[in-house]
């Protein structure tokens, strides 16, 4: 008999350590990616942390694109090759001035006004 109540007894720990185990996980979330040695989190300055964190989103999707697989078939396909360029050309135009907020000559600028 003792041999069977310590058999339940062991049973009994590992059940509760694989339940701690479970809930632990469950409670924490899923594991980031830690790959970059990036993380926002800890950082007191807001606009450092936002940098960061925007850096942490350029690297996921660069991940994404990376991940991207293109068959190379789809290129020689006659669907592909029935697509056609629409653009339309676009006349080069004049350049405006320099300095957009400097008076033109030969205009008056009056002062401006102070709001009371």
């Amino acid at each position: 008999m003792q041999t069977k109540s310590s058999k339940n007894t062991i049973i009994t720990i590992i059940i509760v350590i694989i339940m701690a185990i479970g809930g632990y996980f469950y409670f924490t979330g899923e594991p980031q990616d830690s790959s970059s040695g990036l993380t926002s989190e800890g950082i007191s300055d807001p606009q450092v942390a936002q940098q960061v964190a925007s850096a942490d989103r350029i690297l996921s999707l660069l991940n994404q694109v990376n991940s991207i697989n293109i068959d190379p078939e789809f290129f020689k396909s006659t669907v592909f090759r029935s697509l056609f360029d629409r653009a339309v050309n676009v006349p080069e135009q004049p350049v405006g001035r320099k300095n957009p907020f400097v008076p033109i000559p030969g205009t008056f600028v009056s002062e401006p006004t102070p709001v009371r």
